[in-house]
């Protein structure tokens, strides 16, 4: 068995106000193959799937959009999944939590 890391893209539509949100989820697999542990992946993006009451009585629609990337675990310590990109400027529009005066 090998460990792998898989990236789940699901989209949370209110159906009251069409508010849309996206939410990657990283899942940490023990399969016998990157097939097998994408397969779990979409298992679990399709058990995801729903809908549901908030606390405003709005009605709330899950939806799995897709299985972003299956790949090996990177090491066997704390380090899980490493991303790659080349534009900051994109990354820090997209990332709401990233601050850009962090990089002094």
């Amino acid at each position: 068995m090998s460990k792998y890391i898989a990236l789940v893209l699901l989209q949370t539509e209110n159906l009251h106000t069409g508010t849309k949100t996206y939410d990657e989820t990283i899942l940490s697999i023990e399969e016998a193959s990157e097939g097998s542990a994408r397969e779990v992946a979409q298992q679990y993006g399709k058990s995801c799937e729903g809908t549901y009451k908030n606390i405003y009585g709005e009605t709330l629609q899950t939806t799995f959009l897709q299985v972003v990337e299956v790949t090996h675990q990177l090491r066997e310590d704390n380090e899980l999944y490493s991303r790659h990109f080349t534009d900051l400027q994109a990354y820090s529009r997209f990332e709401v939590l990233y601050n850009r005066n962090s990089l002094g």
